[in-house]
């Protein structure tokens, strides 16, 4: 009967063979282990420790297989191609390109006149979305490595809006809105920042501080850009409200009208709210003429410092929009890898300090946890483990960086 199953399943069983007894004690492999009927036995990215070998052993295996395809496409926890761009430069270059001819024509019309921005422009940036959109839809196992180096500092703001707008997009078919959301956030991306086509460039390309003066003119941008194009009725509600509201926040310290939590849950769009964590994941991440910019793990993580709890008094986002973009996102912005990491230190929305235990792959933001300290900060004697997939009353609000201590109390 044995020898029967194996024949049926021989076609299936990979055609690498590890044996067990050469195998490195304590390595790890950027792919899935199979036993010689076509069975995962050990998941990608886990550590072949000795109990782990030995309890193989123990269960009659002696050689663990792997697929060579595998191998070289799919070298990451999430199974992603890292070698395949879900948007190649070539689109990239036509969206940046598209961005500069939107921005241009503004700066280049007589007292930046809202006739500027054309039926036609607007049609062609609905045009190069819909394309884009076909490349993700079509795409799902990709990542998505947008241009992030600027030959110089004029080109930060079309490379910042065409980045935005293919995030946008990318997330709205991950989170499956429908093909006329999807094009109205990667088109409202591509505009929210056209406000600045009527500040100064020396204020835009500043290499150091801004005055108060200056960050007051920069802080204006959204309701200019949305002065240029609110009565345009060829734009809908929607990105219309992408160019006004994107730099609001639920802590009352967004602009232009600083609106309090209330207020911004209850009248920002949750797209126009994705919208802002895609512009500040791109700001993050494009070398500015302010500062140097973040990898994309360090960017994931200082959006999820970002999110609100409690105990906070400064918050850019809502937690379940964070969740929404780190589920959608995290693993096609940093190649396929988690952004932190088991034994990291994480803080809870209700307070605690806690330990990561495991990883959750289908769930990166709800690992299994370790509480370490109590509300207040004091270590407890007992530490109590937690399954943040179980247990929805809390959530990560805090990755400590390696650096960094965790409050003590």
């Amino acid at each position: 009967m044995e020898s029967e199953l194996k024949n049926l399943l021989k076609d299936r069983i990979p055609e690498i063979q590890l044996d067990l007894k050469r195998i490195k004690i304590g390595s790890s492999v950027s792919f899935d282990l199979y036993d010689e009927y076509g069975n995962v036995v050990v998941e990608m990215n886990t550590p072949l420790t000795e109990p782990l070998i030995k309890h193989l052993k123990s269960t009659g295996i002696e050689f663990l297989y792997y697929n060579p395809e595998q191998s070289t496409l799919m070298k990451n926890i999430a199974g992603l191609n890292i070698k395949k761009n879900v948007v190649d430069d070539n689109q990239q270059k036509e969206s940046i390109d598209l961005a500069k001819e939107i921005f241009d024509s503004i700066k280049d019309s007589i007292d930046f006149t809202p006739k500027s921005i054309t039926p036609e422009k607007i049609r062609k940036a609905h045009d190069h979305v819909d394309s884009i959109l076909k490349n993700i839809e079509n795409n799902t196992d990709s990542v998505f490595t947008p241009f992030t180096k600027l030959k110089n500092l004029d080109e930060y703001t079309y490379i910042h809006s065409s980045n935005v707008s293919i995030l946008a997009a990318i997330l709205g078919a991950r989170l499956e809105y429908n093909r006329a959301i999807r094009v109205r956030m990667g088109v409202g991306g591509l505009f929210h920042d056209i406000g600045k086509s009527m500040i100064d460039q020396k204020i835009l390309n500043k290499n150091s501080s801004l005055t108060d003066e200056e960050l007051v003119i920069i802080k204006k941008h959204p309701e200019y850009g949305h002065n240029l194009i609110k009565d345009n009725p060829d734009l809908s509600a929607l990105e219309k409200s992408i160019i006004l509201y994107h730099h609001e926040r639920p802590d009352g310290l967004g602009y232009p009208f600083k609106y309090d939590y209330n207020t911004y849950t209850g009248n920002i769009p949750k797209e126009v709210r994705l919208i802002s964590i895609c512009d500040a994941y791109s700001a993050l991440t494009i070398k500015r003429p302010y500062g140097e910019a973040y990898s994309p793990k360090k960017a994931l993580r200082i959006i999820i410092n970002s999110m609100y709890a409690p105990f906070k008094k400064k918050c850019q986002f809502l937690p379940a929009d964070v969740r929404d973009f780190i589920r959608s996102m995290a693993f096609m912005l940093n190649k396929g890898e988690y952004f932190f990491d088991k034994g990291e230190t994480i803080r809870l929305s209700s307070g605690e300090i806690a330990v990561i235990e495991e990883m959750n792959r289908l769930y990166p933001l709800n690992p299994k946890i370790k509480l370490i300290t109590n509300k207040q900060l004091q270590s407890i004697t007992r530490p109590v483990s937690i399954d943040l997939l179980r247990d929805i009353n809390v959530y990560i609000a805090h990755i400590f960086d390696k650096s960094t201590k965790a409050p003590a109390g």
